[in-house]
């Protein structure tokens, strides 16, 4: 799904069908005509060509220079993922024993879904399987007001960075929960049932978790089995729709997260259903 996202997008008077004038605006494409969103009056554009830049421009002021660049676009222009993947940091995990990589994602809307940040992410090297940490977002606060502040982007990108190896103890700590196979099986099935993830997607991962792709996978245990999920969602998923692939690896990362924390929220998932 790699796309182009260098268009202009313009802010239009949003008008009644019998040209009345309203009181919202309509965001559009300008290449295609195309409407994206609606939005107030006090709603101000950032184009994805002016932020990507801004934010390339941080990185080599901060000295990192390194990466390689993936870019989504979704809902014909409405929203727009560049995730970045710096490959002179990484990271061991001390119980797996895993390199991991560090990964940042920039995120832009022109339909107001999406705020403007930062989403710090890891990429598990043996396997390019993507893993995020919920609720570790770092918000680029001024370009709300329509200013690009370099200052402010340079600051979300040190705090990422320094948060990053806190980021790496919360899947070490998943590899310390072993699980049976069934168990396994157990944990998809009550996700369904709590509506994290579609039983087509559950089917997905248990296949993997069933025969793992990679001998770092056959070890059975929470962190085995959220890189099942990731294998699914970064391989199978991500290149049909990017921002459904990071809904769920998500829901299933804060679920597995809170069961390798919280013995109550583990026993939950591994009842039977009734």
């Amino acid at each position: 799904m790699n796309q182009e996202y260098n268009y202009n997008v313009e802010i239009r008077d949003l008008m009644l069908a019998d040209g009345t004038k309203t009181d919202f605006k309509a965001t559009v494409r300008a290449d295609t005509n195309e409407p994206l969103g609606v939005v107030s009056s006090r709603y101000s554009v950032i184009q994805n060509n002016d932020l990507v830049n801004s934010v390339e421009d941080a990185f080599r002021d901060l000295g990192l220079k390194d990466y390689s660049r993936q870019i989504f676009v979704e809902k014909g222009g409405a929203r727009m993922f560049a995730r970045y993947d710096f490959k002179e940091i990484t990271y061991r995990l001390k119980n797996v024993g895993d390199e991991v990589g560090f990964r940042m994602t920039l995120q832009n809307s022109h339909d107001k879904s999406l705020t403007s940040n930062f989403e710090l992410g890891i990429l598990r090297l043996v396997c390019k399987n993507g893993m995020v940490r919920p609720n570790s977002e770092f918000k680029i606060s001024k370009i709300h007001m329509g200013i690009i502040d370099l200052s402010d982007i340079e600051a979300s990108v040190i705090n990422a960075a320094k948060a990053f190896p806190k980021l790496i103890e919360v899947f070490d700590k998943m590899s310390t929960v072993d699980i049976s196979q069934d168990q396994g099986h157990l944990i998809l099935q009550n996700m369904v049932g709590q509506r994290l993830l579609s039983d087509r997607l559950k089917v997905q991962i248990a296949n993997v978790w069933d025969k793992p792709t990679y001998k770092e996978d056959r070890g059975r245990n929470l962190f085995n089995l959220y890189n099942a999920s990731t294998e699914v969602l970064s391989h199978q998923v991500e290149e049909k729709s990017y921002q459904l692939s990071n809904k769920v690896n998500h829901r299933i990362a804060s679920t597995l997260i809170e069961a390798s924390n919280d013995k109550t929220r583990f026993e939950e998932l591994l009842k039977l259903a009734s």
